[in-house]
């Protein structure tokens, strides 16, 4: 396993990684904005805004999406990060959210696309290998204040060294392990009121001063429980807590102004919110802590006690947001996250997401911009980066140069969560129909925000609804939007035979009186909406007792004394048009019968008869 946070002995490898490349020409554009689709459902999908780069190099690239009524004031709602682009085409896609990650409402939406174009550029450093003044011996960490004054970590001269903004000398130093005396420094931060905390690693503590360097505290000790620690990267949040990277014991541990020990979190690990000797330490105005989970070759992302919130980064040195090693991490004002790339001697910039948004640095010691395994970084509030060049012995300040923004032509974008509104007229729920009966379908749909783009009928609106056959139907109407919202209207209706009654010698008032063992004929007639007999439906006929309370019995199936009925189904006469049963009686008992005659229509109708 690779190790570099011990010994810090490392085999370098040679990288030609170019600074940015500016661009100049004036003929840089964004054409061909398409919104695909223009209106869409944020809760089940997205809209993807493409487009067309021409003439630009390493551009950075967002998606601002702003209310209709914005004006040149306004905040956008939403920026997505499309990080860094070159000519050709492009897509960014939003989902509906804010920048909380809160569902927009419904309603009308401006996206505004924009390009910066420029690069981090050399602006000073102050160098020397030695123990003299503004001299260094491998600075391993940097840190800006308020007030614009930057103080290094001179590591192997084991002291704190301030100096102004341009690189002008004041001093910390000394070897012991008294109280402001250091043994191998290698983290520095600064809270919002000037104090200093030192990661004091040799003497395995955190020492805190005030700006002009005067003693204030100190607490911790060599050990794995909490508070004894081995120090490496420290950061202070806005509330003042203290984070340290515990490097060696693969942990982060958190600390109130004083030293006392608020939290801690992390194993030896490859897993979400393990590591394998973090370093670096820094947090955003949100109060969220990212950590250079140095050997594991990525950045994890947490929240203010330790809850993983995200990670980047893998190992490798061909392409963007691969690490060999990342050690210095720092946050700017605008929560972009920037990483010393240790082995690979450059610097990454990422979004707070992990979105990679820029680079600059190479291996080298003749020209400014070129590093030898660097490990601190800070930024300043006017976003200049300070970088400790460790083995180069000296600190390079950055800004940034930025030479052009194309803002693009604005686009609509609509979101739409309501589905259509579909309206059945006819048929009407549980409607009936006699068989082959004209009825014709009518609905409605329509859709008041982005408009209807398809609808599927059982039926058109004004075709004739389906009764050529008997029993129950369905009619649907699916209706979908522009936004992909759909409406499903469904309608169930009946298809009946028109039906005669029973023929005699039933009478249908249940009057009828029989002699048991004789044959009896069961009758009836069936006719569509034309008045066309039917002759080809399917009738079955079944018997029930009457008790004597006046309920009925277990109905049974009839039995027929005619051979050429099979079971209890009824027989269709064509010459004289009706359905017959010849029900046999000798099994039956005297007293009162129900005969129920089951059409495939799904009705059922009844005679009574009695037997003496």
């Amino acid at each position: 396993m690779k190790k570099i946070v011990t010994s810090f002995t490392v085999v370098v490898l040679f990288l030609a990684l170019l600074l940015p490349t500016s661009l100049a020409s004036g003929n840089s554009a964004i054409i061909d904005i398409v919104v695909d689709p223009y209106a869409f459902n944020s809760e089940t999908g997205s809209t993807s805004i493409n487009y067309t780069l021409i003439d630009v190099d390493d551009g950075n690239v967002s998606l601002e999406i702003y209310d209709s009524d914005y004006d040149l004031e306004s905040e956008p709602i939403r920026t997505v990060n499309g990080g860094v682009q070159n000519s050709g085409t492009h897509s960014i896609i939003w989902d509906g959210t804010d920048d909380d990650g809160g569902s927009v409402n419904e309603g009308d939406y401006v996206s505004r696309l924009n390009v910066s174009i420029g690069s981090y550029k050399f602006t000073l450093k102050w160098e020397g290998s030695g123990t003299l003044d503004d001299q260094f011996n491998r600075p391993y960490d940097i840190v800006v204040d308020s007030s614009g004054n930057v103080y290094v970590a001179d590591t192997y001269n084991h002291r704190i060294q301030k100096f102004d903004s341009n690189g002008n000398f004041f001093e910390w130093e000394s070897l012991d392990i008294d109280d402001g005396q250091f043994n191998c420094p290698t983290g520095v931060a600064v809270d919002s009121s000037g104090n200093i905390y030192v990661a004091d690693r040799g003497n395995h503590r955190i020492q805190k001063f005030d700006s002009d360097g005067n003693f204030l505290t100190e607490w911790g000790s060599y050990g794995t429980l909490d508070g004894p620690f081995d120090p490496f990267g420290v950061t202070v949040n806005s509330s003042g807590n203290i984070y340290v990277t515990d490097c060696n014991n693969h942990r982060i541990q958190k600390f109130d102004s004083d030293g006392d020990s608020l939290t801690e979190w992390g194993s030896y690990g490859t897993d979400k919110g393990e590591f394998d000797c973090p370093t670096g330490v820094t947090v955003d105005s949100d109060g969220n802590v990212y950590v250079a989970d140095c050997n594991n070759d990525r950045i994890q992302k947490f929240d203010s006690d330790g809850k993983f919130l995200g990670e980047w980064g893998s190992y490798g040195f061909l392409y963007d947001g691969e690490f060999r090693n990342p050690i210095g991490i720092a946050v700017d004002s605008s929560g972009n996250v920037y990483v010393v790339d240790f082995s690979n001697h450059r610097i990454q910039k990422f979004d707070s997401n992990g979105i990679f948004l820029g680079k600059w640095g190479s291996y080298g010691f003749l020209y400014d911009g070129e590093f030898r395994n660097p490990i601190g970084i800070t930024v300043d509030s006017s976003g200049n980066v300070y970088v400790a060049d460790t083995d180069n012995d000296r600190i390079q300040k950055f800004d940034f140069d930025l030479e052009s923004v194309i803002t693009s032509n604005e686009v609509d974008i609509l979101i739409d969560n309501t589905a259509p509104e579909v309206s059945i007229i006819t048929p009407v729920d549980g409607a009936e129909y006699i068989l082959n009966e004209p009825a014709l379908a009518g609905w409605l749909a329509d859709d008041s925000l982005s408009g209807i783009a398809s609808v599927t009928a059982t039926i058109p609106d004004g075709g004739v609804i389906d009764t050529a056959t008997v029993g129950e139907k369905t009619f649907s109407v699916v209706a979908v939007d522009k936004a992909g919202n759909q409406t499903i209207e469904t309608r169930t209706y009946y298809v009946r035979y028109v039906y005669s009654g029973v023929f005699p010698p039933i009478r249908s008032d249940g009057s009828s009186v029989f002699k048991l063992g004789s044959g009896l004929s069961v009758k009836f007639q069936l006719w569509d909406a034309n008045g066309d007999f039917v002759t080809d439906a399917s009738a079955k006929l079944w018997l029930a007792k009457k008790n004597i309370d006046g309920t009925f019995g277990e109905e049974i199936a009839a039995t027929s004394s005619s051979s050429k009925v099979t079971d209890n189904e009824f027989d269709y006469n064509s010459f004289v048009n009706k359905y017959f049963y010849k029900l046999r009686t000798k099994d039956l008992t005297r007293g009162t019968w129900r005969l129920r005659i089951e059409l495939d229509d799904g009705t059922s109708k009844f005679a009574y008869i009695t037997f003496q």
